[in-house]
């Protein structure tokens, strides 16, 4: 019996075909063990390097390096993956782990820093797996549930991680969640329908658009005009979001259970905004640019909130809008970069996103010094740029409109 079309699948009904087509759970494995890792991962290090040492200077430091290894050589490692493909996955994977399981024996700060900068391109490569997953008729609902699983592994890693921490000590957490993206490399690895590696560029259309008009002509870039509309959003998202590391804690005066209320209220309302984006049919530009704006507006509402409770409720709106741009990005890089170089632009837009969040936290901590509302300043203005520029640049995603 023929599947239903997915005009005529509502809710999660559209979820529910895309799990039933070969090779989605597998990639949905994949996807969840590398979310859960990576997110699990910054939290294992800082509490196995402060039980060591008894020192959160020491601890911060290995994570800030572990992070800046991650960030800075994305596309580096994201460039070798398009050219080489599965055994460079792997062999990143693999080297993390082994790496990570000695700053388990040494809790090395140097060590952790080395980890990051391998950090396997996992989702990356995933996101190019999921249109030949899905098909072009759920191409849209595979690149949500990839936001989605993100959204829940960035709630579920942390809390995960400290409760394995609690119950087995860090060392244990630490290496059990080296394994994951390992695992998950390997799942990816041997995935039937990983697309194989090219020596020339093609342009394929997708269900979204034909992106002939905004893919990158230069054969030895992937900077288009469409990923730099994509680069400038990720960049000031960025911004906001390291701002909000700080200025929720601030705002609560140090208490970690306010600062969790408003840090999780904004992964909750991501979850929505990517369970939405996923089976929307407004066209992927459309739904980006509503993405970034719908942020930007509801993050202005920073600047006037007293309370962690307010400040909760503002980022579960800004979450909405955040899962339908995530939504949006994945989708829109099949259009606006050549299909053998998408996994290294995918690593440019967290490198982007890195940079703003390392921004954001440093000038936020300079505000909140002052003033928690000076903090949350910032962060209601710090995503405008990228509104703007998303609206005037809109174009430069795609020609075509659905």
């Amino acid at each position: 019996m023929s599947e239903p079309a997915p005009a005529a699948l509502r809710g999660g009904q559209v979820y529910v075909a895309l799990l039933r087509r070969p090779g989605a759970r597998v990639l949905s494995l994949a996807c969840t063990l590398g979310w859960l890792g990576f997110a699990a991962t910054g939290l294992a290090i800082v509490l196995l390097v402060e039980a060591e040492s008894g020192s959160f200077a020491r601890a911060g430091l290995a994570v800030g390096l572990f992070s800046a290894g991650a960030g800075l050589f994305a596309p580096l490692r994201g460039r070798l993956v398009d050219r080489v493909g599965a055994p460079a996955l792997v062999a990143f994977a693999a080297s993390q782990c082994a790496l990570l399981l000695v700053v388990v024996w040494t809790a090395s700060p140097l060590v952790a820093g080395l980890a990051g900068a391998v950090a396997p391109p996992l989702i990356a490569t995933a996101r190019t797996v999921w249109p030949r997953v899905a098909g072009p008729e759920l191409t849209r609902a595979g690149h949500g549930l990839n936001a989605l699983l993100g959204d829940i592994g960035t709630v579920l890693g942390p809390a995960l991680a400290g409760g394995l921490v609690a119950l087995a000590g860090p060392q244990v957490a630490l290496a059990a969640f080296a394994c994951g993206p390992l695992a998950g490399a390997l799942l990816v690895a041997r995935h039937p329908a990983l697309p194989p590696r090219e020596r020339t560029p093609r342009r394929a259309p997708t269900a979204a658009a034909s992106p002939a008009p905004a893919v990158a002509h230069r054969r030895g870039s992937p900077f288009s005009p469409g990923l730099v509309t994509l680069l400038v959003a990720e960049l000031a998202l960025g911004v906001s979001a390291g701002a909000i590391d700080v200025a929720a804690p601030a705002l609560a005066g140090g208490a970690p259970g306010l600062s969790a209320l408003a840090l999780s209220a904004m992964a909750v309302g991501s979850i929505f905004g990517s369970l939405w984006g996923g089976q929307s049919t407004i066209a992927a530009d459309r739904r980006f640019v509503a993405g970034v704006v719908g942020m930007a507006v509801a993050l202005a509402g920073c600047a006037f909130v007293t309370s962690s409770y307010a400040l909760a409720a503002v980022l579960l709106l800004a979450g909405v809008g955040y899962g339908v741009f995530n939504v949006g990005v994945f989708e829109l890089l099949d259009v606006v970069v050549p299909s053998h170089r998408a996994v290294e632009a995918l690593t440019w837009l967290t490198t982007a996103g890195s940079l703003g969040m390392a921004a954001g936290a440093a000038a936020a901590g300079q505000l909140a010094h002052e003033s928690p509302r000076s903090a949350l300043v910032l962060v209601a203005v710090a995503t405008a740029p990228g509104a703007v520029i998303a609206l005037g640049r809109r174009r430069t995603l795609t020609t075509a409109r659905r």
